[in-house]
């Protein structure tokens, strides 16, 4: 691997990210590195990825949700989005700010406002409805993946065979 160009960011590991977290975080990773290179191959990476982690209803749901956030950035974010490689053990300040939107997603139920102050870190328009739904959707998916586990269902079923 590279040596690290970024020694100035803050570890992830750092940033105490759940494993939803931590896989939503590589997701959105490979997501806009696809993004950005026009290349269809890391988004297909991105699904398998939650496949594996998942299983194969709740992996494509959640790699929706996270497309869902990014769609909801492009929309209503004027400046760019700064993001590390898959591979970084670094957080960019853009993916801190995404990583409390979805914590404060989580969470919407009991704070509102906690909601509202991490939409208003990321969007630039006046009316981020589309940011706020997709931090409540994710953070609902990411509450319901937390539960399943603490019941003992979060494993993957073994999936059918499929066609590639």
């Amino acid at each position: 691997m590279p040596k690290c160009q970024h020694p100035d960011l803050p570890l992830s590991s750092a940033f105490a990210l759940k494993p939803i977290e931590q896989l939503l975080l590589d997701i959105l990773r490979t997501l806009c590195t696809g993004l950005e290179h026009d290349r269809l191959a890391y988004w297909m990476s991105a699904f398998e990825m939650a496949d594996e982690r998942l299983g194969a209803h709740d992996g494509p749901e959640i790699v929706s949700a996270c497309i869902t956030m990014l769609r909801a950035i492009r929309a209503e974010r004027a400046c760019g989005f700064g993001y590390m490689s898959r591979e970084c053990p670094h957080i960019s300040e853009d993916e801190q700010d995404v990583m409390k939107l979805i914590r404060a997603g989580r969470s919407a139920h009991r704070s509102s406002t906690h909601l509202a102050d991490a939409v208003q870190q990321i969007a630039t328009v006046d009316d981020p409805s589309r940011l706020t739904a997709a931090a409540r959707a994710i953070g609902a998916l990411c509450n319901r993946h937390q539960s399943l586990q603490e019941f003992g269902l979060g494993t993957p079923q073994q999936d059918s065979p499929h066609v590639n």
